[in-house]
């Protein structure tokens, strides 16, 4: 059985944190915050907000988008590499938040391509018949592992949650395909948690490995799926960089009149969350038709995953 996405739903903090703010912090300007990243804002939760409440409204959201009822869903996945607890698991505290009872449930680390292998696994599970119905959330509460103080990473990470519910496909869909996806497990520390639990991150090295490994991962999930670029709907890729972003969409390449997604400015990088949350915006704008897009997930790890899903709403 072939899966769609059919549903989307997406939750950001209340607290909205400009340049500004930041810089007053670290030593740095607006001007060079948005040459070096294309971030003009980002969300970051405050003491009521959590993987967990985030995630839940998201999850919540997601389900009203497609009248799917919390009953039906079989399966809970909660890709974050931010939540307050181990035990219990995050995604089933969010099931719980957003009335699914009886599903499988399980957290999934995977950093900022953690999503696209969250949604691969639940379109695996479709297509097996283990699951007709799954919620795959991206959720983070990077402030609260953040070092406000480290100008390398402090005006980098936001918070927030996305969320999508995956069905059966359609007749004639194509469906959700298989995910091109791996690592580079020997630059595994360019991105990483220090001691004290805080991020840390050498910024150079992610950026050339993502401009420059990335564009043949999205070429081969598209060469596997029989598609070229002009043929997507919508490219989206992980929300990291908007330097990164241009020399994705130069080198992959991705035409013109494809729509590609853009929220790093009032965002930042969510890591897990941020392709579900571009997908939200890009709904919202009225910029995500149906049809097949092209998913580009990259980041902690070093993991990565590019995947052709079908979009159903």
């Amino acid at each position: 059985m072939k899966s769609s996405i059919i549903g989307v739903g997406g939750y950001l903090p209340r607290r909205v944190v400009g340049n500004d703010e930041i810089c007053a912090l670290i030593d740095s300007s607006d001007a060079w915050i948005r040459e070096r990243s294309g971030i003009q804002e980002r969300h970051w939760s405050d003491e009521t907000e959590n993987v967990v409440t985030m995630g839940s409204i998201a999850a919540k959201r997601a389900l009203r988008a497609c009248s799917v009822s919390a009953e039906k869903i079989d399966i809970v996945i909660v890709a974050t590499v931010s939540s307050t607890r181990r035990i219990p698991s995050a995604a089933a505290e969010v099931a719980h938040g957003a009335g699914v009872q009886h599903a499988a449930v399980f957290d999934l680390g995977a950093g900022c391509a953690g999503f696209i292998h969250a949604l691969s696994v639940a379109s695996s599970a479709i297509s097996s018949g283990a699951a007709r119905y799954a919620l795959v959330i991206g959720a983070e509460s990077l402030s609260s592992i953040l070092n406000k103080e480290d100008r390398s990473t402090s005006f980098i990470f936001g918070d927030g949650a996305g969320a999508c519910v995956l069905g059966p496909s359609g007749p004639g869909q194509a469906g959700n395909r298989s995910p091109v996806w791996g690592s580079d497990v020997s630059r595994a520390e360019s991105i990483r948690t220090l001691p004290d639990g805080l991020i840390s991150m050498d910024g150079q090295q992610v950026f050339r490995w993502a401009s420059f490994s990335m564009p043949s991962i999205a070429a081969q999930a598209l060469r596997n799926a029989g598609m070229t670029p002009s043929e997507i709907s919508a490219f989206i890729p992980h929300q990291a960089n908007d330097r990164i972003t241009e020399m994705l969409v130069k080198r992959i390449p991705i035409p013109e009149s494809v729509p590609v997604a853009r929220t790093i400015r009032f965002h930042g990088n969510t890591s897990s969350a941020s392709i579900p949350l571009a997908m939200e915006r890009m709904l919202h704008d009225g910029t995500l038709a149906n049809g097949c897009a092209l998913l580009l997930g990259f980041g902690a790890g070093l993991s990565y995953a590019a995947q052709l899903v079908e979009i159903s709403i």
